[in-house]
């Protein structure tokens, strides 16, 4: 068992005993080791210019991944490997990104700059020897979590397309040293479990769920961490955060729970899953689940973020949730051993409060391989497009006859309501019909019956019931087809 936090910085293992399990990665950059080319932006994981980069093993050896410092606790970086934008190159030695920035004039007050430059660097490096050159798009997708109030986006996209074309085509600039990372990787993996106390509380990071289990028992006041981009949020806002006698149980180490499995009859998410890898799991099956998965956040919060974190936050705006719950997925929660089954609908009770009782855990999340081959069509309604909260969303997933009609519907809301729900009266007039104009406007007309929407900062209830119809009618005309001929609107 490890008493200090160990983790791979600067071509050596770093080892912090007395450091604060609170204490931000971002803040010990810039105070403690003096790498202060990570900036301070919000410090809410919004703009993504402390973006750092994250190095694990992964399945196809190491594997890179962005995150925003402020999310991220030090003790968090325990078996990992830290690359900040330092380690990609310097005045004397400026790698294509950066060069790219500054050719294409995507630098103005540079503040927002060492954020893209690791986003870039990221999805650059990523795709180093392979023949994946990422198109404009996808670029501007990996670029998401990223925010410039100054210059626009267009040099800064610019720049990474033309830093994309001479690393993945040219093999131009200095590649990251993986064989080093690995090296060191395989120095920490030799670690045991995390048993820090300092100052500020506790941090505990088991590496299998029999140790998880009994430090749950031992602490039945803990807080589980996993990415830790909601509940770091939620605590410092709170006062949480602050407490001395705050115990934090990590489970990013624990064997098994970040798996993927699938099998004949079911796809199984292990909790500590990050939301990235479960959307593409997800998205394998069902394609139409794409433009939601660029929506849901920017990279470095999708690559941080958990399955089971997403669940446990019974926010009734979670985006996954509302899939997961069209899907008829069930959450297996674990303690002291012993595993209950619940439908992923019947976990949260109203907002933030769950089932779980002390000392319980999700372990994973399954969803049946035969709900996989539904028709299924989610949309949301938020302020901004990309990387923001949803207002609404909504998810239809159907099984039809060979002649159109429907026979099985699910047609699941989120923030309408508390929780995330399903819809049974609209559900009802969807039943049986070829999901054709009067259908439509019935199961339109079934929702005010289903829902009596919450009224927030976010959206009046009225605009939510207006916002559910539009875009209940939506996800219809793109099931049926563009030449299907709905007018639920008349003359619009």
């Amino acid at each position: 068992m490890s008493d200090a936090v160990r983790f791979w910085f600067r071509g050596a293992v770093v080892e912090l005993g007395d450091v604060a399990p609170t204490r931000s990665v971002l803040h010990w950059l810039r105070e403690d080791a003096g790498a202060s080319g990570t900036k301070e932006g919000c410090n809410t994981g919004d703009c993504g210019a402390c973006t750092v980069v994250l190095a694990e093993h992964g399945v196809d050896g190491v594997a890179l991944r962005t995150a925003n410092a402020c999310l991220l606790t030090v003790p968090m970086l325990h078996g990992r490997a830290l690359l900040t934008v330092e380690d990609v190159g310097d005045v004397d030695r400026l790698h294509p990104v950066q060069r790219a920035m500054m050719e294409h004039a995507g630098s103005q007050c540079g503040f927002c700059t060492p954020g893209f430059v690791m986003s870039m660097w990221c999805a650059t490096e990523g795709r180093r020897g392979t023949d994946q050159v990422p198109t404009r798009d996808e670029l501007a997708d990996d670029l998401t979590g990223n925010l410039c109030r100054c210059t626009g986006y267009r040099p800064i996209l610019d720049a990474a397309v033309d830093a994309a074309e001479q690393v993945v085509v040219d093999g131009a600039g200095e590649p990251v040293d993986l064989e080093a990372l690995s090296a060191g990787l395989d120095v920490l993996d030799a670690d045991g479990p995390l048993h820090l106390d300092a100052a500020g509380g506790t941090f505990l990071a088991p590496t299998t769920e029999v140790e998880l289990d009994a430090l749950l028992d031992a602490h039945p006041g803990a807080r589980i961490i996993a990415g830790g981009t909601d509940l770091v949020l939620s605590m410092r806002a709170t006062g949480e955060w602050s407490r001395d006698d705050l115990v934090l149980v990590s489970t990013a180490r624990v064997a098994g729970l970040a798996d993927v499995r699938r099998s004949d009859t079911v796809l199984s998410l292990g909790a500590a899953c990050s939301i990235d890898a479960a959307w593409a799991t997800l998205d394998h099956s069902l394609p139409s689940l794409g433009r939601m998965r660029r929506r849901f956040a920017g990279p470095a919060v999708r690559g941080t973020g958990t399955v089971g974190g997403n669940l446990v936050n019974a926010s009734p705006v979670a985006d996954l949730v509302p899939v997961l719950v069209a899907l008829d997925a069930v959450a297996v929660l674990r303690s002291r051993g012993a595993e209950r089954v619940l439908p992923v609908s019947e976990v949260a009770t109203g907002v933030r409060t769950t089932v779980l009782t002390p000392g319980e855990h999700v372990t994973r999340v399954e969803v049946p391989a035969s709900s996989l081959e539904r028709t299924v069509r989610v949309h949301k309604v938020s302020r901004r497009f990309d990387d923001d909260i949803s207002t609404v969303s909504a998810v239809l997933a159907v099984e039809r006859a060979p002649d159109g009609v429907v026979t099985d519907v699910r047609l699941v809301l989120g923030g309408m309501a508390t929780t995330v729900r399903r819809a049974p009266r609209a559900e009802a007039a969807l039943l049986g019909s070829r999901l054709d104009d009067a259908a439509v406007r019935d199961a339109q007309q079934a929702l005010a019956l289903d829902f009596s929407p919450i009224d927030d900062h976010r959206a009046s209830a009225s605009y939510r019931s207006r916002a559910a119809a539009g875009l209940l009618e939506r996800i219809c005309r793109e099931i049926n087809g563009p030449d299907a001929g709905l007018d639920v609107w008349g003359g619009r």
